[in-house]
């Protein structure tokens, strides 16, 4: 499942929902997340849904500040 089933009303460009996506793909790895139906799964696109409506678009910092935040 993409991150696009987590972003309900949100908006975002086709460039910042590639950049969303590997962001989220890197972090369920990183978190060692097998299936995107793991609860952990969605808390992860939500936190990175969420920075990036703060203004952040690097994915790399997108995955880096989500897998932060989830284990702090």
């Amino acid at each position: 499942m993409p991150i696009r089933a987590f972003i309900g009303d949100a908006s975002f460009t086709p460039e910042q929902l590639f950049a969303l996506n590997e962001a989220f793909t890197s972090a369920l790895a990183e978190l060692k997340v097998r299936g995107r139906q793991d609860p952990l799964a969605e808390m992860v696109a939500k936190k990175i849904i969420e920075i990036a409506q703060l203004g952040e678009r690097d994915s790399k910092r997108l995955c880096e500040l989500s897998i932060n935040d989830i284990r702090s």
